[in-house]
């Protein structure tokens, strides 16, 4: 994780599909020294920058924070440092298919954890997803929602 990596002394940049300001923040805490966006760029363009700015901006001044460098690291004392620890693996996308218009946006998934069935709804492989929730934020119908993982599958987190 980034906390450990931290350690090494090399600049560290946060990324892989930071959504909103407080995805950032959360990267920014654990010791990044930047934060990447991309994928909010690509589906809201890029004046959504100022958003995420501005956004940043009044968390740290509401949370007493003069600037991003006193903010950078305020986590590492505890951080999460194991993969199934994180909330997000925890949870796991379900396709409603009455909302579903089988356009196979959710399939272009990284981690190759969505198949469409014979009648075009995803299937989610509890092996391979780690609960991004891109699928869900991807589905224009709204078909996609996150819910918690069962026993069943929380035995099958990908590490």
């Amino acid at each position: 994780t980034i906390s450990k990596a931290v350690n090494l002394g090399v600049p560290i940049s946060g990324n892989g599909g930071p959504m909103d300001y407080k995805a950032a923040a959360h990267f920014l805490a654990l010791g990044a020294k930047s934060v990447q966006f991309c994928t909010i760029v690509m589906k809201y363009g890029f004046g959504v920058i100022g958003e995420l700015e501005s956004g940043l901006s009044f968390m740290l001044e509401e949370k007493g924070y003069k600037s991003v460098g006193d903010f950078i690291g305020c986590a590492l004392p505890k951080p999460v440092t194991d993969f199934p620890d994180l909330t997000p693996v925890k949870n796991i996308p379900q396709a409603d298919a009455e909302l579903c218009r089988h356009c196979g946006n959710c399939e272009r998934c990284g981690y190759l954890a969505v198949k469409l069935d014979s009648h075009g709804v995803p299937k989610f492989d509890a092996s391979k997803c780690i609960g991004c929730s891109l699928c869900a934020k991807k589905c224009f119908a709204g078909a996609i929602k996150m819910r918690k993982r069962t026993a069943a599958e929380l035995k099958v987190c990908p590490d």
